[in-house]
């Protein structure tokens, strides 16, 4: 995972970063960090790992993870900023963390699918990858709402996003999908801001 100019990755317990492009790499002993299988990292370089169906936190520049309460049986997160989002109680909630993950703000998501995988834009915009196989689902209110994408693969299932700018005011998303190839989606995944400074004529 990339956070300006350091990449972050791991090698079971140990915490991999780089200053300059991957060429070389500092290798750091977390104790207390079960096998990971996920990383993220916000705006102050601390590092969260997924792992045994929990999140980890490892302060920047310490050697020690921390389990994070408050969350359980999560099935994948990602940071956004400074804002932690975890689909927890086996991806049937969405939970939120805007302080490191002291408290979180839950929202229980639509009955009609659980997610397995995550990816925000922003506070509002998020886009799950579920156990429906040829579909996503999205939000543009925070989780509140969800409205489910069709895949072009109609086995495939997403595996990993990127929000991309085409201009100022076009956002798309760019998904891999396994059995298939690079899918991006047909419409802005965030509607472009409404115009101002507009003058009545009459």
């Amino acid at each position: 995972v990339v956070n300006g100019t350091s990449i972050f990755s791991y090698n079971g317990s140990n915490l991999l970063t780089s200053t300059n492009a991957g060429v070389t790499w500092t290798s750091t002993a977390i104790s207390g960090l079960p096998s990971p299988s996920r990383i993220q990292v916000d705006a102050s370089n601390n590092t969260y790992f997924l792992a045994s169906s929990s999140i980890f936190k490892v302060n920047s520049g310490a050697t020690t993870a921390v389990q994070l309460t408050g969350v359980s049986s999560v099935r994948d997160f990602t940071i956004n900023g400074s804002t932690i989002f975890a689909l927890a109680t086996n991806g049937t909630v969405l939970a939120k963390s805007i302080n490191g993950g002291s408290s979180w703000t839950t929202q229980a998501i639509a009955n009609t699918f659980f997610a397995n995988r995550i990816w925000a834009y922003d506070a509002n915009v998020i886009l799950t990858q579920g156990n429906t196989i040829g579909s996503s689902h999205l939000s543009t209110d925070g989780g509140v709402t969800w409205s489910t994408k069709s895949l072009l693969e109609t086995s495939g299932s997403l595996q990993d996003v990127e929000f991309r700018f085409i201009s100022p005011n076009d956002i798309y998303a760019y998904g891999s999908v396994n059995n298939s190839v690079l899918h991006k989606s047909a419409n802005e995944i965030v509607p472009p801001l409404a115009p101002t400074n507009l003058t009545l004529v009459t």
